[in-house]
């Protein structure tokens, strides 16, 4: 993959590796991956990471990346939102982010690579931001160049909040769940309340309440493996369908929990940006099936 751009005044003097890494987020590991393959040219000449460049210089950067062994296989896939440097799926219910066994093709990362290869999208490997569960539906964010995703992962990060249904009601209506969060045993897949866990902070409001359901949305402030259900299932309102940590329920499949915004600053442009992904029609069954509600507008948290 290769970047341009042309160097702004604020940069004027810099050496080139400072300025990929005021301007870009560039990581160490990446800009010495660039210069071992002699990546960088300015103004049409090779250059080095320690030459200066001036305002107005064109500089073109090649980001060497690692193959994927992954391939497409289509799952329908469209963008719910895309620009130059980023982009986002509504992924549905009951497939895994990757490959779990050899036979398994229907992957998240399949499927993306399929929906890039029908737009006529060359980003060369799949990157994602974060991951789902894989009954857990909704947003998944993706960067289309390595020095994007570094920003966001390890600088400035973004905001993910959830929509949730709990058979039980959370013992206020607006609250933060300050818990650390461990693995069960080694033997198993749960994750559990532990005070030798790692951190984990959930902030939530409550939407709506029918009986002894709620219709809740959450805001993660850490990112632990199955952090709201676990979190919901220790405060005494485990997620509706969670056959892992509750009870199945037959008009969904898995626990009825929806990726539903991200909010970031653009990692380039720095401006705020939005993404909302729908509802599927499995979690709006659960709703009617709880006599449940959704606003028309949700303020964030």
């Amino acid at each position: 993959m290769y970047i341009k751009f042309v160097v702004e005044q604020q940069y004027d003097g810099f050496k080139l590796g400072a300025c990929l890494r005021e301007k870009y987020g560039f990581s160490t590991t990446l800009i010495r991956r660039i210069k071992a393959c002699d990546g960088a040219s300015i103004n049409g000449e090779p250059r080095h990471m320690g030459n200066f460049v001036k305002a107005n210089d064109l500089v073109v950067i090649s980001t060497p990346e690692k193959d994927t062994s992954e391939k497409p296989y289509e799952l329908g896939f469209e963008p719910i939102y895309m620009d130059d440097y980023l982009y986002a799926i509504n992924k549905p219910a009951g497939i895994c982010m990757y490959r779990m066994y050899p036979e398994d093709d229907a992957n998240i990362i399949a499927g993306v690579l399929a929906m890039n290869e029908r737009l006529g999208i060359d980003d060369g490997p799949i990157r994602p931001l974060s991951r789902l569960d894989r009954d857990t539906t909704g947003i998944i964010l993706f960067a289309r160049f390595p020095h994007v995703q570094h920003h966001l992962q390890m600088l400035h990060g973004y905001s993910k909040e959830y929509l949730l249904i709990t058979d039980g009601l959370p013992p206020e209506d607006y609250g933060t769940i300050d818990l650390p969060i461990g693995k069960h045993d080694e033997k198993s897949f749960r994750m559990t309340c532990m005070p030798e866990g790692k951190p984990a902070l959930t902030e939530y409001r409550v939407l709506d309440k029918c009986g002894d359901h709620a219709l809740v949305l959450a805001k993660l402030h850490t990112g632990r493996t199955h952090q709201i259900r676990v979190h919901f299932l220790t405060i005494g309102c485990p997620l509706h369908g969670d056959s892992l940590y509750h009870v199945a329920s037959p008009e969904i499949r898995g626990q009825s929990l929806h990726c539903h915004r991200v909010t970031l600053k653009h990692p380039v442009t720095g401006l705020d940006v939005s993404i909302r992904a729908e509802l599927p029609p499995e979690f709006q069954a659960a709703l009617q099936v709880c006599g449940l509600h959704l606003p028309s507008h949700i303020e964030q948290i």
